[in-house]
């Protein structure tokens, strides 16, 4: 038997499976090592989650002989009357027809990839946000895809007025455009785009016939005020928008790996279709948990008590580490609104593999290479400020700062 057969690979997914050998297999199980460049929250499934998992799990009738009596058993009833009440009272979206305009999907990652499905074909063109999470740039390539990118910027404070927004957009927009892909709030920048920059790209996008898709999983991780707009509540802009959502940034939960799409019913159909084709709805059981921390959450103040105090112990260490990143010499930041994350820009010192590679070998700190964010992304990296616990992230932070350093002093760096 060959150790090395010729799998003749798809060649976007070779190129991005070998973007993880940046993190060599020795740095894995290494204890000293501090990894930064995840996406989730120290803080553990909060317990009536657990509860509720546990309760609904022995609900289930296991013992039932006819087969339709069973399966009623095992349906997520409340899941999207649930989801379309949180929709209303937390976005402002307001559905007509909740059963045929939410979708399911297995976290919003899932929900990524059915619609890049639904619509994309080879010769297609799609405007992503730049810098943008990495599933902007690498699903619609699995389709055969263009990816243009729509640049923000650093001193622009990574958002747009709705004055910038023409000259911007509307060049880039060709026959070919079918789609314009962001992650709002931000990821990994932070970005927010005020509801008047939001219509201003709407009215654009409408006029071309081009649809909006959103993955608005961070919107409830916002500080100093700032509000999350989703394009969906725009009652112009419905038809042309696609939201989606998951719950591992809301409650921790991604190994549950439940989502669900909002659009419209024709939409929704072909969501619907496509996992028959393909893939199989989102576990019953997660499902009915999640419905119940929905409406938990509904009873009160959204979003709820206990996020606020997360949000909060974020803030706090979103401050630290800004502090002291701010004072390496070379190296620049803007506070980020949303997200969990600092994106800062490293360019003085190299490309942003490079400074990744020196941090990780030198210094035992994995953050994320900024190209993987786009062309925008490069000469950054991306630190993940909730990924551990904050004493764990001040350790982390200190160490890039006594590395940064020390190559700025090397570097002759101001």
């Amino acid at each position: 038997m060959s150790k090395n057969p010729k799998y003749r690979y798809n060649r976007i997914i070779k190129a991005r499976y070998e973007e993880f050998e940046l993190l060599p297999e020795k740095y894995r199980g290494d204890p000293e090592v501090i990894g930064m460049w995840g996406d989730h929250y120290w803080q553990p499934i909060r317990k009536e989650i657990i509860n509720d998992l546990v309760d609904v799990a022995r609900s289930y009738k296991y013992d039932e002989k006819d087969v339709a009596d069973a399966g009623a058993g095992w349906r997520a009833a409340d899941f999207i009357p649930a989801v379309a009440e949180k929709l209303e009272l937390e976005n402002n979206i307001y559905l007509d027809n909740p059963e045929k305009q939410i979708g399911l999907c297995h976290g919003a990652a899932d929900g990524f990839q059915t619609v890049m499905g639904i619509f994309l074909q080879e010769g297609d063109e799609v405007v992503v946000l730049d810098p943008q999470f990495t599933f902007a740039w690498g699903i619609p390539d699995l389709f055969g895809a263009k990816t243009v990118s729509f640049p923000i910027t650093e001193e622009d404070d990574w958002t747009l007025t709705p004055k910038e927004v023409p000259d911007l957009l509307e060049p880039l927009i060709t026959k070919k455009t079918k789609m314009m892909i962001t992650c709002l709030p931000g990821n990994p920048t932070g970005t927010i785009f005020s509801k008047e920059t939001l219509k201003a790209i709407g009215d654009i996008l409408r006029d071309h016939q081009v649809l909006f898709f959103e993955d608005n999983v961070y919107e409830r991780r916002l500080y100093d005020g700032y509000k999350y707009v989703s394009m969906a509540s725009l009652p112009e802009m419905f038809d042309w928008t696609i939201h989606a959502m998951g719950f591992s940034k809301i409650y921790n939960v991604g190994t549950f790996r439940v989502g669900y799409i909002v659009a419209n019913e024709d939409i929704i159909d072909k969501v619907w279709r496509w996992h028959m084709l393909g893939g199989v709805a989102p576990s019953s059981v997660y499902m009915e948990v999640l419905a119940r921390a929905f409406r938990r959450d509904m009873a009160g103040s959204l979003p709820p008590a206990w996020h606020e105090a997360y949000r909060k112990e974020w803030d706090k260490v979103r401050h630290q580490t800004y502090e002291m990143l701010k004072e390496i010499p070379g190296v620049s930041l803007r506070l980020p609104r949303g997200g969990t994350f600092h994106f800062f820009n490293i360019s003085k010192f190299g490309t942003s593999d490079e400074v990744h590679a020196y941090l990780r070998d030198k210094y035992k700190v994995l953050l994320t290479p900024g190209r993987w964010y786009g062309p925008g992304g490069e000469g950054y990296v991306r630190l993940c400020y909730a990924s551990n616990v904050p004493e764990k992230t001040i350790e982390g932070t200190t160490r890039i700062v006594e590395g940064l350093t020390k190559l700025a002093k090397q570097k002759g760096i101001k």
